[in-house]
C-alpha cells in the first residue's frame, strides 16, 4: 500500500527535500563562522570558510576561483541528483 498510494503522493516532497538537504549539507559557513571562526588552528575551517578568508587577505582572483569550481562541483552533485528524482517522480505516476 506504501509503494502504491503514500509514496506517489510524497515522491514531489521527497524530491525537494532531497535537493535541499544535498545543497543544504555543503553550505556550512554561518555555523562555523558565528562559533568558532575557523576554529583553533583551523580545525573546523571548511572550503567556505577558507574562500572567504582568502577574499579577505585581498587574494581575489584566488578567492574568485575556489568559489567557482565550489559552484561547478555542486551543480555537478545536485544536477543528476535533481534530475533523476524527477524522472522517479513522472514515472510513478
Amino acid at each position: 500500500i506504501f509503494w502504491k498510494i503514500k509514496f506517489p503522493l510524497l515522491a514531489p516532497a521527497f524530491t525537494f527535500n532531497v535537493a535541499t538537504s544535498l545543497l543544504g549539507s555543503l553550505n556550512g559557513f554561518d555555523m562555523v563562522q558565528a562559533m568558532t571562526k575557523g576554529g583553533p588552528g583551523g580545525s573546523t575551517e571548511i572550503l567556505n570558510i577558507f574562500i572567504w578568508r582568502t577574499f579577505g587577505q585581498g587574494l581575489y582572483a584566488q578567492s574568485t576561483t575556489m568559489s567557482m569550481i565550489l559552484f561547478i562541483l555542486v551543480a555537478l552533485i545536485a544536477l543528476p541528483v535533481i534530475y533523476i528524482l524527477r524522472r522517479r517522480e513522472r514515472n510513478i505516476f
